[in-house]
């Protein structure tokens, strides 16, 4: 599975991995619109001044690829979040199933050590009871009601 999704992001150009410096720096980035680097695109081809000034600061041939692969990206990254939510929801049904099948049986368990010939269930009781953290079964409390008579 691991290298499936190694060869996935080996196919997308220009990956950038994470790196708090640069997610940090892109975060800026999200505040300029398309329509601007657009129209700043059609600015700077329009104005030889300009092309001088910048030289290779603004490369408008990779503005146009970014404006291109935008909202492919985008679309990109929600079908990737619903496959996240899937395997989620697919390891915690999992988890869901297998979890009550052995209170099932965890309960079965605790009452046939409570019958003659199967102690040798209690020292496993015990072990799953410490596993679950539970203290085991709750005695019952005198009170005062009960003990008058």
């Amino acid at each position: 599975m691991r290298a499936v999704l190694e060869r996935i992001a080996g196919s997308i150009p220009d990956l950038r991995r994470l790196d708090p410096e640069a997610a940090r720096r892109a975060s800026g980035g999200r505040t300029v619109t398309p329509a601007f680097v657009s129209s700043m695109i059609v600015c700077v081809e329009a104005s030889p001044a300009l092309l001088t000034i910048l030289g290779n600061e603004f490369d408008r041939d990779q503005a146009r690829r970014v404006l291109r692969t935008r909202e492919p990206y985008r679309l990109m990254a929600e079908q990737v979040a619903m496959l996240l939510t899937a395997i989620n929801q697919t390891r915690d049904a999992q988890w869901a199933e297998v979890a009550r099948a052995a209170m099932k049986a965890y309960k079965m368990a605790c009452t046939l050590a409570a019958q003659p010939g199967n102690e040798y269930l209690l020292p496993h009781i015990k072990a799953q009871r410490a596993h679950l953290r539970r203290a085991g079964p709750k005695k019952k409390t005198q009170t005062k009601a009960d003990g008058e008579e």
